[in-house]
This record gives C-alpha cells, structure tokens and sequence, in this order.
C-alpha cells in the first residue's frame, strides 16, 4: 500500500513539473502591437545570469519561483503597456523585471521595433542579439522566417512606477493595392 501511494504521489509530482512549464507566448508580426508576454521579477540579477537568460529565456524563467512569473495578454485596445508595478507588489532597485515572447514571420523581413518606457532602463535583445543602447527607442532589425524572440530586460528607477510598451513597424501593414479605373470603368 505505501509503495502504490509512493509511487501515486510521485507521478502526480513529475506530472505537475512537466505540465507546470513556462512557455513564451506566440504573436504575428500581422499585429503592430505586441499584446501576449511573460514578465518576471528577478532580485539581484547578475552579469552571469544574463547571458544565460539571453541564451536560453524559456529555462531561465523556468528555475523562477512561480509567484514571480506573469503571463499577461494585454488589452485590445491600439496602445497598451506593461505596467510593472501593477503586476508584483515589491519593487526596489534590486528588482530587474524580464519580459519576453515570441513573434512569429512567415517570411524574412526587415522592420522597425520602437519602444517606450516610463522610470524604466532597459535593454532589448532579439534572438538573443542586443538592439539597443540606452535611450534609444527604435531600431531597424531583420528578424528570420519563423519564430523571433523578443526580450526586454531591465530595472525600475525613481518612483519605481515602471511602464513599457513595445510595437512592430511591419511595413507591409502601410501597403495598398489600388486599381486605377477610367470612368467607364476600363483599367
């Protein structure tokens, strides 16, 4: 009997472990605005750990105590922000928050990423490749078919009431296609 609930409760375990991974979220490069992330607070966060978090996001964020880690599908609305201090209750200027996800192309383009932040130094990487320097907010990048990693790591200053948002200037969402007729109708 005690070996059936030994071995009951460690299925249950290993079952919670793997089914308890943390996943980026996926959005189209058809949208301007990137709406699904996943935010993390981090304390004490160190050079080290960085190049770790920028190789490999998804394991990172999976050795995070869950009570840190946020999955936030932001508003429909055209302009929306992460607004970190509404998402964990301490911060201080130990705290470096992460967000990351992924934004999917169905082909190799070059378009622009802008950005904008309130109390906010960050860094921005995409596949792991550094984007931008202190303040600075829009870079050209050509992001690969498939699958593009985006992630924003930085810290909250002042009063600690961090915000950020962050858009994709696609330049196919600025084409047209026009048909030029004559009055009667011929092209």
């Amino acid at each position: 009997m005690i070996k059936k609930i030994f071995f009951l409760g460690s299925l249950v375990l290993m079952s919670n472990f793997f089914c308890s991974q943390t996943e980026l979220p996926i959005n189209s490069s058809e949208n301007k605005f990137i709406k699904k992330w996943i935010v993390a607070k981090v304390e004490n966060l160190n050079i080290d750990s960085i190049s770790n978090l920028t190789s490999n996001t998804q394991n990172f964020l999976r050795r995070l105590n869950k009570n840190n880690v946020r999955e936030i599908n932001l508003s429909k609305n055209l302009i929306s922000s992460i607004s970190f201090y509404q998402l964990f209750d301490s911060i201080d200027y130990k705290t470096t928050f992460i967000a990351s996800c992924i934004v999917e192309f169905d082909k190799a383009q070059l378009c622009g990423l802008s950005w904008g932040s309130y109390m906010f130094n960050q860094d921005i990487y995409v596949n792991g490749k550094k984007v931008n320097s202190q303040g600075g907010s829009d870079v050209d990048f050509n992001f690969k078919k498939g699958k593009n990693e985006i992630l924003i790591v930085g810290k909250s200053y002042g009063t600690y009431e961090s915000i950020v948002s962050f858009n994709i200037k696609n330049p196919n969402m600025g084409q047209l296609k026009l048909k030029v007729v004559s009055e009667d109708g011929n092209p």
